[in-house]
Formats: structure tokens, sequence, C-alpha cells
């Protein structure tokens, strides 16, 4: 029984241990000479933010029976609704952000916007659109959006969220993503950020959302940069999402940076 406990303790110190951070992947590397590495790196891993907390699956609707005679559909609120996203799209982010991730020694961060469409009640990407950009090894920044709002007004798509590397640091929201991300979030409540980490051993792409909770903190604070955030015991800024992946879903890639 002793054996047992220890074996479940061990265990979930496990899943609990924070993600390695930037200079633990990097094989402790000295960095003071690149101007592009962010000193405060070791800022940014999870526990900066509170630990990761599993996002509630909660369990589907049930079916509202249609009146004879009506093809009847149930309305789903919004923040309810389920997003489906092609299950190709993370490695053809990380092939099309390949030249960048291997630039330098610390790799460059490129980002994506994530497009599609509301049908049958559920948000369907349809689109990964590579927008005019700029990055370092820590941060990316869009640039002319006008194209971006240009390209989704002219196909009627809404943008969904968004996906972006972190070239050698773990699979992580930093203090910059999560400011990034809420903007995203507030404007659709269902909007997700994917972060592709190739050098992360543990955890290769994660998608993630800000909690309720995540989103006041964010939405109060007016910091900038890398920064900590005062967090409650027991309270994550971002967590899980939940949305569904289909091998079926195809979607269209679009290089705004071509133009």
């Amino acid at each position: 029984a002793a054996a047992a406990s220890a074996a479940a303790a061990a265990t979930a110190a496990a899943a609990t241990a924070p993600a390695p951070s930037y200079e633990s992947i990097a094989g402790g590397m000295t960095v003071p000479n690149n101007p592009n590495h962010d000193p405060n790196a070791v800022l940014k891993r999870p526990g900066a933010f509170g630990g990761m907390v599993q996002a509630n699956i909660p369990a589907p609707p049930a079916p509202v029976p249609a009146s004879p005679g009506i093809a009847a559909q149930a309305e789903v609120p919004e923040g309810d609704r389920q997003l489906i996203l092609p299950a190709g799209l993370p490695a053809t982010f990380e092939r099309i952000a390949k030249p960048n991730t291997n630039r330098g020694e610390y790799g460059i961060e490129t980002c994506g916007i994530l497009c599609g469409r509301v049908k049958k009640g559920k948000l369907i990407c349809t689109h990964l659109v590579v927008p005019k950009q700029s990055g370092t090894s820590d941060t990316v920044e869009m640039a002319s959006e006008e194209d971006l709002f240009d390209f989704c007004l002219s196909r009627d798509l809404l943008m969904l969220g968004w996906i972006h590397t972190h070239p050698r640091q773990s699979c992580f929201l930093s203090s910059v993503d999560v400011h990034t991300h809420a903007g995203y979030q507030m404007m659709l409540p269902e909007a997700v950020a994917i972060v592709v980490a190739p050098y992360d051993s543990r955890r290769h792409v994660g998608i993630f959302h800000l909690s309720p909770e995540g989103v006041e903190i964010i939405s109060r604070c007016t910091r900038r940069g890398f920064h900590h955030h005062n967090v409650p015991p027991g309270v994550s800024i971002y967590q899980d999402a939940n949305v569904r992946w289909s091998s079926q879903l195809t979607f269209d890639v679009e290089d705004l940076r071509r133009r």
C-alpha cells in the first residue's frame, strides 16, 4: 500500500510539474550576445500564470425535436458553439513556419490566423491565413492588418483565433500571448490560440483559450511586454480549449506575405 501511495504521488507530481523553460530546452546555452533573446524567458513558463487547468468539456445539449413538417434547428448560443479544426492544420503551419523556426540560433516566431464560417451552429475553420508580420525569437507581431481584414470581408470569413510558433520554448501562452489572445476572444468567445513548439518533447502542440477569470484579469491589465500577473490561488488565466479535430475537413492556405 505504501509503495502504491508513493507511485501515485510521483505520478501526480509529474502531471503538475511545469513545462521546461527556454533555457532547459536550449540545453543551457549562453544567450547574452543575442539581441533577439528575451532574458526574462523564464518568467513566461506556465507557473507564472497559475497552473494549467484542463477545460471542463460540457455535455452536448439534448437535440430539440422539430415541429411536424418544419426542418427546425436549435440555435446555439454564442460562446457554446463547437469549433471544428482541420486535423492537418498544425503540421501545415509548422512547414510554412519552418524557415523562420530554423533561422539563426534561436529561431523567429511565425503567426497565422484561423478563419472560417458558421455552419449549422458550428464554427468551421476553412482557411489558414498567414499575414505580413515581423518577429523575434520571443515575439511576433502582425503588420498590414488591413490586408487581413480585406481578405476576410471579401470572403465572408470570421477570425476564429490564431496560431503561432515557439521556436525554442515550451508549449504555453506567455504574458504577451494572453494579451494578444484576449482581443480575439473578446470578439469571438470561442476563439482559440494554438501554439506549435517543435522543441518541446512533452507537448508539441497546444490549443488554449482564456478562462472566465483570465478574461477579467487581462481586460484590467494595462502592462505591456513580458510581465507577471497577480493570479489568485487555484485560478488559471488560460486553459486547454475544447475543440474537435476533423481529418475530413479541408482548408485553404493564403500567405499574404507574398503579396
